[in-house]
């Protein structure tokens, strides 16, 4: 499928704020459901326009970042960058945008579990899986970090490491809070104020 790059200002589609059940997002699928929120961004489950495709939704709170075109054009070609990541635990990226209400991008999804959601449970599994989740995101870190220049997570948390159905690791979000750094639509210190105590950025 080929790479889209769609305007927010489209008809149906809404940033800023709260996103709504039902909503459209770039044309390219309508939210389903929050799945997880801080002080700097949301992430929702969304639907596509043909059965059975599911995506994941990330949206940037307009509120806390400082808007330029400068900063926008930036952050559109470090997400440029992301989609020519090639790892089956890196989840393409599909659309993104960077305007006015705010930076949003829409990848696919394997249908599974988040690391979190499997140590929650208090199932034997979490214990089983500890060397291959281990494997699997260091293996996702080494594409990150090899690219020229280097790839940051910045937000490494049990959240975004998701297990497919067949077991196999994906990391989500892989380098778009770096995107927004690198853009300056953030700092550095922002990122660190509204992340996860604990955990690698």
């Amino acid at each position: 499928e080929a790479f889209l790059t769609l305007r927010s200002s489209q008809q149906g589609t809404a940033i800023a704020g709260e996103l709504k059940r039902g909503e459209s997002i770039l044309g390219r699928c309508v939210i389903d459901r929050r799945l997880r929120h801080d002080r700097l961004t949301a992430v929702y489950l969304a639907r596509g326009r043909e059965p059975g495709e599911v995506f994941t939704v990330w949206a940037v709170h307009s509120a806390v970042i400082a808007r330029s075109e400068r900063a926008a054009h930036v952050f559109g070609l470090e997400m440029e960058r992301l989609t020519m990541l090639e790892h089956p635990g890196i989840p393409r990226i599909i659309a993104f945008d960077a305007a006015e209400a705010g930076p949003v991008v829409i990848s696919a999804r394997r249908p599974g579990s988040s690391l979190r959601e499997i140590i929650a449970s208090g199932s034997d599994r979490s214990a089983r899986l500890g060397s291959k989740v281990l494997q699997g995101i260091t293996r996702i870190l080494e594409v990150l970090h090899s690219q020229s220049p280097p790839v940051l997570h910045r937000a490494l948390v049990p959240e975004r490491v998701v297990l497919d159905e067949e077991g196999e690791v994906h990391l989500e979000e892989c380098g778009y809070l770096h995107a927004l750094v690198t853009a300056g639509f953030v700092t550095d210190r922002t990122v660190l104020a509204c992340s996860q105590p604990g955990y690698l950025l």
